[in-house]
Order: structure tokens, then sequence, then C-alpha cells
């Protein structure tokens, strides 16, 4: 277990609820996602499988999170953290053994992060820390932040606004299980007569896995795209969050 950089549990305990508006310079947001549906681990496993989430084995953070849910986002002391993911227990939360341990999990003053239990592109449960820029946008601009959270191979994903001032078609090739399309970030603008659309395709394949989709956006704000699941056994989905208000450049 990596031991606390700044504070001790019951601090840290203490500090968890603390809204953004309170925030220290030195500290970040984080927000949790369940992104492993249960019918992937077992025909007769619940599909919203509830799970507990531990944090540094002394802050029971999360009680019963079930698959789709996105928690927080909790403001934390910048540091390194240990996030261990358990069945849910009822009567004991988060005494469960760990099915996920996320350890060395580094969080830096000021930033905003999400941690996602999800799986491999092999079926096999993980977690990983993937940073969201909430930076501001361009004027009447929306950011897409996506993540290949799924359990499939590399992906394309596709976006467009077909109508509008300025139709526009862009293309996110190869984006492989684990990571981050963010460096696209502000590809879909709020703009126009149209909603921008997208869908998300195997690598190289016209044949979607996903989509189309429409998205209604906001300008100035950010969209947390999660691809979780599996095609295989149908429960492919995206998990969105919509974050406001991110400011304009």
């Amino acid at each position: 277990m990596k031991p606390f950089r700044f504070i001790s549990a019951i601090v840290f305990a203490s500090m968890l609820p603390i809204m953004a508006s309170q925030a220290r310079a030195q500290d970040a947001s984080v927000y949790v996602v369940h992104g492993i549906p249960g019918h992937d681990l077992g025909a007769s496993v619940d599909p919203a499988l509830p799970v507990d989430v531990l944090v540094n084995n002394a802050v029971c953070l999360l009680k019963g999170l079930r698959f789709g849910e996105v928690a927080g986002p909790f403001t934390i002391p910048a540091g390194a953290y240990d996030f261990k993911i358990s069945l849910a227990n009822t009567l004991t939360p988060c005494s469960n053994t760990a099915v996920i341990d996320a350890s060395g999990v580094s969080l830096a003053a000021d930033e905003n992060a999400s941690v996602v239990a999800y799986l491999t592109a092999a079926s096999e449960p993980t977690a990983g820390k993937f940073d969201n820029d909430l930076s501001p946008t361009p004027s009447g601009q929306a950011r897409l932040i996506l993540h290949h959270t799924a359990a499939a191979g590399a992906v394309d994903i596709t976006l467009w606004r077909p109508y509008g001032p300025s139709p526009r078609t862009l293309k996110l090739t190869g984006v492989t299980n684990g990571a981050q399309a963010d460096a696209y970030a502000t590809l879909v603008s709020g703009l126009g007569s149209s909603e921008p659309s997208y869908a998300i395709y195997p690598s190289g394949s016209r044949s979607g896995v996903f989509g189309p989709e429409s998205l209604d956006l906001d300008p100035q704000s950010a969209y947390l795209l999660y691809a979780v699941g599996s095609p295989r056994t149908g429960t492919f989905t995206v998990i969105k969050k919509e974050i406001r208000s991110v400011g304009r450049q």
C-alpha cells in the first residue's frame, strides 16, 4: 500500500465530501466509473454487479456502486492512492476480498481524473486512471473525451455533423483498449442546425458495434464518454457524463 503523502486516514475520510467550490489549490477531483457488466463475468451474475470501493485500505469510498454509474467528483488532496474494488457487501461494506486492485494511482494538484473499472480486450477485469481535460473550449464548442474501456480490440470512432453552416466528418482510427482519445477534444461543435452524431466500429471495418447515436451538446461543456462492455456478449454500450460550464477560451 502506498503511504499517505499529506494526511492521515482520518483526515482523508473527512475531506472526501468537500465540494469543488471548497477545493484547495493542492487538491484533485476524481470520478469513479463502474464499467463492468455482470453478465460479462457469468450468465448467473447480477448484470448490475454492485461493488464497493476501498481507498488506501482505510476509507470505504463507495458502497454498492452499480454498472453504468459515475460517482463523484470527490475532492481529495493530491497524492498516490490505492483503489480496491470488491463485490458489494451490504452488511459490512468494503470487507470482501478485492477483485481489482489499482495501486499507486497518482493524482496531481488541480487534476480532474476518472478511475474506471473496465474489461481488458481479453475480458479480464481491471481499472485505470484517465485524465479529464476541463480547460476552456473555443466559443460555441463542446469537448468530447472518448475512452475505449470495452472488451474489444482497436476501434475506429466516427463523428460527424451532417448539416449546418459547416458540415464536418472526423474519424479517430485505431483507438486501443485502455486508450483515451482526448487529443481530439474539440472536434464537435454545438453550433449549427443539427446535432452531431457518432458511431464506433472495429478498426478497419464499416460494420458498427455502436451507433450511430446523436449527441445533444451544450457549448462550453465537456462530455466524458466511456465505451464499456463486450460486443461478443451484447453488453457493449457507452456511459456518458456531462460536465457543464468549463469556460470559453
